[in-house]
């Protein structure tokens, strides 16, 4: 089936409803070229230019002036859209396009050179949709689209941000993210996943082809702040709420009297990723109910299950069955996380991702084409990887957002993940979420119970999946998100080191592990990654740990000024292991033998 076909199948699709249509960008963009399509043929046919045989004129008919005039009146009378009728004639003439002659012509490369009009290929619409979308909100000042934008907290959890003196400080970062939706977004992607949710659909195969999970986002530099853009973000995070919301360019003069704004980085990425400077500018008014039940329809969690351990452990069993896993290697992504693991079933290799992050927020206002040159080995290397499953720690972007220079086929493969309460302002990844759940690559791990999957590659070799408990004591600024995240355990019986054990830590905090990974049982592994990127948190179990040989990787900048890693947690680290690094000093990445002792080797 041609592109243009599978495109007309979006636009005819019998479930779709019409009041959807003018809300929708991907039917918008969809009907706008079947249009332009429809145009031509009525041009070449009326000016005999269509080598059509006589007996199938009758099939032309629907798309004479007299016919097309009609519908155009009626959608006027009605007060619908340009483009509803735009929809409502190309599904009046879907034969036109099934005839094989005319379909022949359609498909002719003289076709589309004769009228001067672009093909679309179907992966290229998305892509587009995307531009347009973003367009919209970049220019949403000028009255485009609506906008929302609130605090990445959760309403249950008053973890992440401290204010004193009217100042915010979020982990002792000068830069803070806001999410941000859109109208077109909540139509996009809840035409999607609704699309996605049926499984008979006839056009479930063409939206899964098109659509790949965008992100969108805007950071705001502390250091812009005055008094009134830090008493709105404090009402903000306290209140967990949705605000009225829009974009202008830097050079818009707008009324601070009327608004709070804000200069900031607005960020999307579908591919490749974007940045440009936007004013943000905030209407004191949280979003009105119709808007609010827009969002959390959705972005709906509830409409998640969670699989059970059982189910997890058979799928990760059957995946890497006889695996024995020899090699991590922990990239270099600035403060977040991302750890390719290797291993090998005779000559068969398998490989996974344990988080596949990137940090954006320690590097916006530097130059992107400079930044993505300090971390082009780690992308290049996540760009080209070929991984059999990804497991995620918790959704947190910094251990996800490497997925955007992934290849598509990453979306296809098995994912692992705690699951995500509505109550998380979490839109890039709850889209995320949703599309892989949809789509059958997502297990959903249910959080909040500490307890351990143990999944038995081989005689020799094990994996086990930590899921951590809610937060404790003096760890109580971590949030919860991370605290009943995934950490993970790779042990393997080896001669003549004997056991050679792994810990990967995620940012789930040494006192959220269940009580079968505690530093106290264990002593120290052979090799740790660090959790929470060296962060402030309770290191005690350090403290008890018996002094081995063994050897830690933080995943951080190396920028202590920035606590990362804080000065504690860095002490208590060195006290213990013979050799810690950051992932700053690698080009690329930190390797760890995962069959061998004190084999931890920069490169």
């Amino acid at each position: 089936m041609n592109d243009w076909q599978k495109i007309l199948d979006l636009v005819v699709y019998e479930k779709m409803e019409s009041d959807k249509w003018t809300e929708n960008p991907l039917i918008k963009r969809a009907a706008e070229y079947l249009y332009s399509i429809l145009l031509c043929l009525k041009k070449d046919f009326k000016t005999g230019k269509m080598p059509i045989q006589e007996e199938i004129k009758k099939i032309v008919t629907p798309i004479t002036d007299d016919i097309v005039k009609g519908i155009y009146g009626r959608c006027k009378i009605l007060g619908l859209s340009d483009i509803t009728y735009r929809v409502v004639v190309i599904q009046k003439t879907k034969y036109l396009f099934q005839n094989k002659a005319i379909k022949d012509y359609i498909n002719s490369p003289s076709f589309y050179k004769r009228h001067q009009i672009k093909k679309y290929d179907l992966k290229m619409l998305h892509g587009i949709v995307c531009k347009d979308i973003f367009q919209n909100m970049g220019n949403s000042y000028k009255g485009r689209t609506s906008i929302w934008v609130g605090m990445e907290v959760d309403a249950e959890d008053d973890a992440g941000g401290v204010w004193s003196d009217s100042t915010i400080q979020v982990e002792s970062r000068s830069i803070i993210k806001l999410a941000i939706i859109s109208t077109d977004i909540l139509a996009y992607d809840g035409y999607v996943f609704n699309m996605l949710r049926d499984d008979s659909s006839a056009i479930r195969e063409s939206i899964k082809e098109i659509y790949r999970p965008f992100l969108v986002e805007y950071y705001i530099d502390q250091k812009e702040f005055g008094e009134k853009q830090s008493t709105f973000l404090q009402q903000m995070y306290h209140e967990k709420g949705w605000y009225q919301a829009t974009l202008a360019d830097e050079v818009t003069d707008i009324d601070a009297e009327k608004f709070v704004t804000f200069e900031g980085i607005f960020v999307h990425s579908a591919s490749p990723v974007e940045y440009e400077s936007k004013k943000l500018v905030i209407q004191d008014r949280r979003v009105d109910c119709d808007a609010l039940d827009a969002i959390n329809s959705t972005y709906n969690m509830n409409e998640v299950d969670c699989a059970s351990d059982t189910e997890i452990q058979k799928e990760l069993e059957k995946l890497f069955e006889g695996v024995s896993f020899q090699v991590a290697r922990v990239y270099k992504v600035g403060n977040g996380n991302c750890i390719y693991n290797y291993g090998k079933k005779g000559n068969k290799e398998k490989r996974f991702f344990y988080d596949i992050g990137f940090d954006m927020q320690v590097h916006i206002g530097a130059d992107p084409k400079i930044m993505e040159k300090k971390y082009k080995g780690a992308l290049q290397n996540i760009r080209g990887s070929i991984a059999h499953c990804i497991i995620l720690s918790h959704w947190d972007e910094d251990h996800f957002r490497g997925c955007v220079y992934a290849k598509k086929s990453c979306f296809d493969i098995k994912w692992i993940a705690p699951n995500i309460k509505n109550s998380e302002k979490k839109g890039n990844a709850k889209r995320l979420l949703l599309y892989l759940y949809r789509i059958g690559s997502l297990m959903v791990v249910e959080r909040e119970t500490a307890r351990e999957i143990i999944i038995q590659n081989s005689i020799k070799s094990r994996m086990t999946l930590y899921v951590g408990k809610g937060k404790r004591g003096t760890d109580s600024k971590i949030t919860n998100c991370n605290c009943q995240g995934i950490a993970i355990r790779m042990e393997n019986d080896t001669v003549p080191y004997g056991k050679i054990r792994c810990l990967m830590q995620g940012d789930v905090p040494y006192m959220s592990l269940p009580l079968q990974a505690n530093f106290v049982r264990e002593n120290p592994y052979e090799y740790l990654v660090a959790p929470h990127h060296g962060a402030e948190m309770d290191c005690s179990l350090l403290r008890k740990a018996v002094k081995k040989d063994g050897q830690t990787v933080i995943c951080c900048t190396g920028n202590v000024k920035e606590n990362r890693p804080e000065k504690n947690h860095l002490c208590e680290l060195k006290n213990c292991y013979d050799d810690v690094k950051f992932t700053a000093q690698a080009q690329r990445y930190i390797q760890l033998e995962l069959r061998k002792k004190n084999h931890m080797k920069i490169f």
